[in-house]
């Protein structure tokens, strides 16, 4: 189709630190949220200076040091950080006390929030595959999506599938 050619070209004329580059995986699409745990090892590789991506044990423990000066609010918050990356951090009181039914709609947005504080600038996001996303992944994509015009991104989705995942209302997306 040629999908694969055009994105690696997009991705070749920016500056390899403006890029994020990760692949939705077959064999991951019934892991909740590995898509962004992906995304956070990658983010978090950069702050440790740890290459492309570091493991969960890693990552969960530089995850509180790199919070604390990149994003302190989300501090109370690192047990669900966590959680995405497949660590367990120590429970927090707000996180102890949080109810059943408002605990994935503030992990995603402490998600999107650590990302924004780790991408200020201009950035090219690249979801390769995202036909085979798992759907907790799906809704903060979406979430993610609705931030992207107060943040100087560009996201780029590729999927073999046309229609597969499907943008909320509240993206602005262009399909080609």
């Amino acid at each position: 189709i040629g999908k694969s050619r055009l994105v690696a070209e997009l991705l070749a004329g920016a500056a390899p630190e403006q890029v994020l580059a990760v692949v939705c995986d077959v064999y991951e699409s019934g892991t909740p949220y590995a898509l962004f745990g992906a995304v956070l090892r990658i983010l978090l590789g950069r702050e440790l200076r740890a290459g492309d991506g570091v493991s969960a044990d890693a990552a969960a423990a530089g995850l509180a040091d790199v919070v604390g000066r990149r994003a302190p609010a989300l501090a109370p918050w690192l047990p669900l950080l966590g959680a995405v990356l497949g660590a367990e951090l120590p429970m927090t009181p707000e996180v102890a006390t949080l109810a059943d039914e408002f605990r994935r709609a503030r992990l995603e947005r402490a998600v999107t929030e650590l990302i924004s504080a780790l991408l200020p600038g201009p950035s090219v996001i690249s979801v390769d595959d995202v036909h085979v996303i798992d759907d907790a992944s799906a809704g903060l994509l979406n979430l993610l999506l609705a931030e992207v015009p107060s943040q100087p991104w560009l996201v780029v989705l590729t999927e073999a599938e046309s229609g597969s995942f499907t943008a909320s209302a509240q993206a602005r997306v262009t399909r080609l």
